[in-house]
């Protein structure tokens, strides 16, 4: 789970973990993505902010997608700014 507001960090990690999933967080794509080349847990899920400081949520997206599986899957912001 990647975003740079605490909160909304802190929100959706509790509610992840509540309904039993296992959570790796991030407070910005730069981050989430030293956690994919180090060789950390194996992402099933990219859960992103799209707007980020930095590496933003589709490059996020593109970069880790191309480290697993040389491809990518990337949904468009629910909501647009």
């Amino acid at each position: 789970m990647v975003d740079d507001d605490h909160g909304v960090r802190v929100l959706v990690e509790r509610l992840l973990r509540g309904d039993g999933f296992r959570v790796v967080t991030a407070e910005n794509g730069d981050g989430a993505l030293d956690h994919v080349l180090k060789g950390g847990r194996p992402i099933d899920l990219l859960l992103t902010d799209i707007e980020m400081v930095g590496l933003d949520g589709h490059a996020l997206a593109m970069a880790g997608a191309r480290v697993h599986i040389g491809q990518a899957d990337t949904a468009s912001e629910a909501f647009p700014s």
